[in-house]
């Protein structure tokens, strides 16, 4: 029980807080954020893309497979969703481009 009798004090931390800390204090649970610090990039850029079997790789400036994106030689009938080779490099090569996109100012 709290000082005020009515049960232990809680605090609820919302799912978009990642940086937060929870401390103990006298009985009381506390959250202290921690200011913003730049966290080194997971995927750094340039992306590029590769020829697998079947279609095409995305890979980060550290060679980690990113995407795939499969194609297939040709088309197996007019009603087919698959894409073709073609469409998935393009496919491919404009996820590639995503870093630079949104890195770049807006307006």
């Amino acid at each position: 029980m709290d000082d005020t009798g009515r049960g232990r004090t809680i605090a609820c931390i919302p799912p978009f807080v990642t940086r937060g800390v929870l401390a103990s204090f006298a009985g009381r649970a506390t959250v202290s954020l921690m200011p913003h610090q730049p966290q080194p990039r997971r995927l750094p850029a340039p992306w590029c893309v590769e020829r697998i079997p079947a279609g095409w790789a995305v890979l980060d400036a550290s060679e980690r497979r990113l995407a795939y994106v499969y194609g297939s030689d040709e088309r197996a009938g007019g009603a087919d969703d698959r894409l073709t080779l073609d469409e998935a490099r393009r496919v491919a090569a404009n996820i590639a481009q995503l870093p630079e996109l949104l890195a770049a100012p807006s307006g």
